[in-house]
């Protein structure tokens, strides 16, 4: 039986969504207020990883059925990652 909070996806690897993952978690490593200083970094970015992508699944998954109907328009909200600046 597979996790039902996260959906399987055909994504490459090392896809925007990925990268924006990453970005965001090697940031958070980087704060002494976040990072946990006796358990490996290694070991606390998968954990964080993992966090953050069935985070993002169960957005995903809100997002997709949030259907707002005003003054004959649909309004509709999408996730995606933000570019590297």
């Amino acid at each position: 039986m597979g996790n039902m909070f996260v959906k399987k996806t055909t994504e490459p690897a090392h896809s925007a969504k990925e990268e924006a993952i990453m970005r965001f978690i090697n940031a958070q490593l980087e704060n002494a207020k976040v990072n946990v200083s006796f358990i490996p970094d290694k070991m606390e970015k998968q954990i964080y990883v993992n966090i953050i992508r069935i985070l993002l699944a169960n957005l995903q998954s809100l997002t997709e059925t949030v259907r707002i109907e005003i003054m004959n328009h649909v309004i509709t909200l999408r996730i995606e990652p933000m570019t590297a600046e």
